[in-house]
């Protein structure tokens, strides 16, 4: 007989079998299987999201595990170098302009170095020439001398040159870029004014862009004002260059290729690479290098990644980080995207010499350091440039193309060609406006697309952006963790480095080379991919980096928004700055605390331009009598070279718009004279009365 001790203990184990079993049986409780975020792209795109993941969830108790997916050999997608005969330059994705501040950032972050832009585009005696297949239209001076002064005369020419054929439009330009980039600078915001956007169209909506992506950018620019001249030729150049395309892309797209030529434009000294490298490495990640994926299937709770190679992965989050128009990836359940055509641009990089009798000219030293071309389908190129003169009989060059550059072509442009490089870029969309976007989100759930953003401009910063705006998204939707908020600064200031193992050595064959001489062994680590890599921007300003690089400084705080010294100058755009310091807010308490402008400091007060006339050099009518006489002698200078050179086009459009605006400043001050008078000959009449 079974004791009732006995039976109750038995009953007691019975219960913590079944427990136990219960427990084995519902993995869903496990505390240790943490998520997982599958990214498909090691560009800037793919390391972006992962960056932005690490830095906004940093106190997140449920952390989360990262895999990033790279088809190719080497990160970093769209940046890449190449080298020839042992000289790095970049072959993809190469210019940075000075207010893409995530990229800015990136840098600190890392360690990394800015390389400093190449002396051709640097130099004020930087030449330009436009050609349209049988002439030069257009060419700036070329004179090449180390004596600053020299160098700045003829830079002052060169203006001069530009401003007597393209006249006030060029300022039309200016005006027209600068408004987009203040509006493009809306996406640094702060949490409290910035939300997390789930579709492009209200992205851009929200900055006041999108309808820029409604019309082309010759539309844009005859509404602004500026001259069909300056459209046809140095326009076309600009987007020839960077998009590969005409002035019919789209308005923002094009806004974002003429904000890219102008100056203060930098890159990351030994590749711009090493931001996407360095942001996975410092971001906690899985790296699968040589795994593509080619099928992503929902099952009911999580995604399965599965690769050409046949492994599969368990991912509850998937990210697609790289353009997916020629990728053949398979979903299930399927996905519906707007069909986009991507303009490939054929990047082919030759170390020799130009034939000057190709363009016309007598001798090298003739052929503009930077060739332009403006739209014409028979031209065989879009640029060339030079990338660095060895010396006077050797030079390494870049051509963009839209079509492979043949033999028997280089053979024709070129006197001597000691080694070639061809490489074909998927590069970017070819932008037709009005312009259609992909979902952010591709289904209901947790499929993210960051290159939706590619049809309203690409490069190395919109792709950060839209990564971002991606990173925030997962966290509040899949997370359940809103955006971080009030809390953050403006500036938001991420975790420390995280301790975690160095990036693989990565090494794979080099990009397909057409030699006529066996290429020099690489002394660079730094491989380059054998796929066919595109690019999201490129431009004809790279340079040779041969300097061995300085690790990154592990102490370096992350930043994700503006630099902090930027802030300061920040406030000086249109939008109000909302977290303005108190002691700054106010000019009177500036004042006493002896922080008032510098006029030694470059920084000069309203009241300074108000001084009274002994105070200053000159009266007003006299300064307006000198910028009359110096504007007068540039239009006759300008005369006088059209006169002489044929570059007449424009000048007569300059002087009568002078004239004009003389007669009317006359007109204000004659009228302006005659109210004065009128007030005075009332106060004596009224004084006369009050005296009687």
């Amino acid at each position: 007989m079974v004791s009732p001790l006995t039976l109750s203990l038995f009953t007691f184990l019975l219960i913590l079998l079944s427990q136990a079993q219960s427990d084995l049986q519902s993995p869903s409780h496990d505390p240790s299987s943490n998520p997982t975020v599958c990214i498909i792209g090691s560009g800037i795109g793919g390391s972006s999201v992962a960056h932005f993941l690490r830095l906004y969830s940093s106190s997140n108790s449920n952390p989360f595990s990262i895999r990033i997916f790279e088809r190719n050999g080497v990160v970093g997608g769209r940046m890449a170098v190449v080298n020839v005969s042992g000289e790095i330059f970049e072959a993809g994705a190469s210019i940075l302009h000075p207010k893409n501040f995530y990229a800015v950032n990136y840098t600190k972050f890392l360690g990394l170095k800015n390389k400093d832009p190449p002396s051709s585009s640097t130099s004020s005696s930087f030449s330009l020439g436009i050609w349209d297949g049988k002439k030069f239209p257009f060419k700036t001076l070329s004179f090449s001398t180390k004596l600053p002064f020299l160098d700045k005369i003829v830079s002052l020419a060169n203006d001069l040159l530009m401003f007597v054929r393209y006249g006030f439009s060029l300022l039309r330009m200016q005006a027209f870029v600068e408004s987009t980039v203040d509006s493009f600078l809306k996406y640094y915001d702060s949490f409290e004014t910035r939300p997390v956007f789930e579709t492009v169209d209200e992205m851009l909506k929200w900055a006041g862009l999108y309808n820029l992506t409604t019309r082309n950018l010759q539309e844009e620019l005859i509404d602004v004002g500026l001259s069909p001249l300056l459209i046809q030729e140095l326009v076309t150049v600009i987007t020839r260059i960077n998009y590969g395309q005409s002035v019919l892309i789209s308005g923002l797209a094009g806004a974002v290729s003429l904000a890219g030529s102008g100056g203060g434009l930098w890159a990351i000294k030994g590749g711009n690479w090493q931001m996407a490298a360095g942001l996975i490495n410092r971001s906690d990640t899985a790296l699968h290098v040589h795994e593509e994926i080619d099928s992503i299937s929902y099952l009911g709770e999580y995604y399965e990644l599965n690769s050409t190679k046949g492994n599969s992965y368990k991912c509850e989050v998937a990210v697609v980080a790289t353009p997916l128009d020629e990728l053949n990836i398979q979903f299930t359940p399927s996905i519906s995207i707007p069909k986009r055509k991507l303009q490939h641009t054929h990047a082919t990089f030759v170390r020799g010499l130009l034939n000057p009798g190709y363009f016309g000219l007598g001798a090298v030293s003739e052929i503009p350091e930077l060739v332009g071309t403006i739209e014409d389908s028979d031209l065989p190129f879009t640029s060339i440039s030079v990338l660095k003169k060895h010396d006077e009989k050797d030079m390494t060059y870049k051509i963009f193309s839209r079509e492979p550059m043949a033999d028997i072509l280089l053979d024709s442009i070129f006197s001597v060609r000691q080694e070639t490089i061809r490489i074909d870029w998927g590069a970017y969309p070819h932008y037709t406006a009005p312009e259609v976007f992909a979902p952010f989100i591709l289904d209901d759930r947790h499929l993210y697309y960051v290159n939706a953003f590619e049809n309203a401009a690409s490069t190395m910063e919109t792709s950060a952006v839209a990564a971002e705006n991606i990173a925030r998204l997962i966290l509040s939707r899949f997370f359940s963790k809103p955006s971080p908020i009030s809390s953050q600064p403006t500036v938001p200031v991420g975790p420390p480095a995280l301790n975690v193992p160095p990036l693989p050595t990565l090494s794979v064959p080099s990009t397909p080379v057409t030699d006529k001489k066996p290429q020099p062994k690489n002394p660079d680590p730094t491989p380059i991919s054998k796929h066919r890599l595109s690019f999201s921007r490129s431009g004809s300003d790279s340079e040779s980096e041969t300097d061995s690089e300085s690790p990154p400084d592990p102490n370096v705080k992350p930043i994700a928004s503006k630099p902090m010294e930027d802030l300061a100058s920040s406030k000086t755009t249109k939008r109000p700055n909302t977290e303005t310091d108190e002691t700054t807010s106010s000019p009177k308490r500036a004042k006493k605390d002896g922080s008032e402008p510098n006029a030694a400091d470059g920084v000069v007060s309203p009241e300074d331009s108000k001084k009274k006339l002994f105070q200053r050099l000159w009266s007003e009518d006299d300064e307006i009598a000198i910028l009359q006489g110096c504007l007068r002698g540039c239009v006759m200078w300008g005369w006088w070279l059209s006169w002489g050179w044929g570059w007449g086009v424009g000048v007569e459009e300059i002087e009568n718009q002078m004239e004009e605006q003389m007669e009317e400043r006359e007109s204000v001050e004659e009228t302006t004279q005659r109210r004065d008078g009128e007030r005075r000959r009332e106060r004596v009449f009224d004084g006369g009365e009050r005296k009687s």
